[in-house]
């Protein structure tokens, strides 16, 4: 249930700040685009609660041992130490971070003056860097933000802290399912303790809610596929679709769209399947292109990044003479130990292959790691073709690629540590 309930409350906030984006921004509304956008999402969102009351009703959801040893309560202690330190740091630090002040919060404090996203692309006209700086990012955080002072009166870092939380509490609540009590402690432990993710949760930096929402709709999809319950797959497709609402340069979303429809067609012997891959394809790519159609037909933002053909024609002809190894060698760098972690998931998903065919879980992961990986080398390669600080990008990926650390984490936990025991078994409740 505790799943149900914060997927729920996720969705909502979402919903809440769509509708707030539509009431502040009368020109784009007036489209039309966004209102059917929002029913669109307000349906699914309602076949996923009819679906979780109908399966209540039945009883028939899953239920898992509840008995807790102490290396569990262990774990569970290392994660809390985690989530106090984050918040006691946030709520005794001053944000010094560029992007937290100058984008997320500055959005933030132009709308507590009336102005609209529409028009905060003036006020970086003269920015010889990027003139449509206040519109590269959705402005799902900002909202955040706003409505945070608006309502409350303490720090918004507290905010970054509660997300942190929920990331935990809904990947345990998701994961115990299929790795049992012990090994979800082991993967939250582990989540909270990487530097990646506590990192963004006191920068208050959007890559943390990009994360939470993304995570969640992996792990929701993920329990569609080992369950096949509709709830999960409608709130998975919601929380999923929805964070390019939060982050939107990279379309990471795409490769657990592609993830979700090769592991649910070649594993999935359930009727419906490309009924299942068009509703999370067409729900993911209309939350896309409507933030994108705002941004440039109602905010003025022409191409984010302007391209070259040459620099394509340069792209193809560098494979040859090493390009490629400079790319890497720079992605290697910049991850650091997010590189070790997925690197070492990878690894023991290919040398177990038989296990990683045979369980949904793990190749709908593995496919997701391999594909995001093959996304960021390839965007990062054509771009240092396209533009001279293509090696600034690169500094980013650690924080733009958090998500990916609770599926290497998972990978690794159930491949590894119990390839041939697994954690205890869930049963289902007659």
């Amino acid at each position: 249930m505790l799943e149900f309930i914060l997927s729920t409350l996720m969705i909502i906030t979402m919903i809440a700040a769509k509708m707030f984006f539509i009431f502040n921004e009368g020109s784009f509304s007036n489209t039309g685009l966004e209102v059917v956008n929002l029913i669109g999402l307000l349906l699914l969102m309602s076949v996923g609660v009819i679906a979780y009351i109908k399966l209540r009703k039945s009883k028939k959801h899953i239920k898992t041992k509840k008995n807790l040893s102490i290396t569990t309560i262990f774990l569970f202690v290392i994660t809390g130490l985690v989530v106090a330190f984050s918040l006691y740091l946030n709520s005794i630090k001053i944000s010094l971070h560029w992007d937290a002040i100058a984008l997320y919060e500055a959005r933030a404090k132009f709308l507590a003056i009336g102005m609209k996203f529409s028009d905060m692309s003036n006020l970086s006209s003269f920015d010889n860097l990027n003139k449509h700086y206040y519109l590269l990012y959705p402005p799902f955080t900002s909202i955040i933000h706003f409505l945070w002072g608006k309502l409350l009166a303490i720090p918004i870092s507290i905010y970054y802290s509660i997300t942190l939380a929920t990331l935990l509490f809904l990947s345990f609540s998701v994961s115990r399912y299929s790795l049992g009590t012990k090994g979800a402690a082991l993967l939250v432990a582990l989540v909270a303790a990487n530097g990646s993710i506590f990192n963004v949760a006191i920068k208050e930096y959007t890559n943390l809610p990009y994360d939470l929402y993304l995570v969640g709709g992996i792990l929701l999809l993920l329990l569609h596929l080992k369950t096949h319950k509709l709830w999960s797959f409608a709130y998975g497709t919601l929380l999923l679709s929805t964070s390019t609402w939060i982050r939107h340069l990279e379309p990471m979303w795409l490769a657990i769209v592609i993830a979700y429809s090769i592991t649910i067609l070649f594993k999935d012997k359930f009727k419906h399947k490309i009924i299942y891959i068009l509703v999370l394809t067409g729900y993911c790519v209309s939350e896309y292109f409507i933030w994108n159609h705002f941004a440039i037909a109602v905010g003025g933002r022409p191409e984010a990044i302007p391209t070259s053909i040459l620099g394509y024609v340069e792209s193809v002809l560098g494979i040859f003479t090493g390009a490629p190894l400079v790319v890497a060698k720079l992605m290697v760098e910049s991850w650091s130990i997010p590189f070790v972690i997925h690197s070492t998931a990878l690894l023991a998903a290919i040398l177990n292959w038989k296990h990683t065919i045979k369980d949904k879980a793990i190749l709908f992961l593995s496919l997701i790691l391999a594909i995001s990986i093959t996304f960021y080398f390839a965007g990062l390669y054509i771009w240092s073709f396209q533009v001279d600080w293509w090696n600034i990008i690169v500094k980013s990926l650690d924080r733009s690629s958090g998500f990916l650390i609770p599926v290497s984490a998972y990978i690794i936990i159930k491949t590894l540590f119990f390839s041939n025991l697994y954690f205890k078994k869930t049963t289902l409740k007659k």
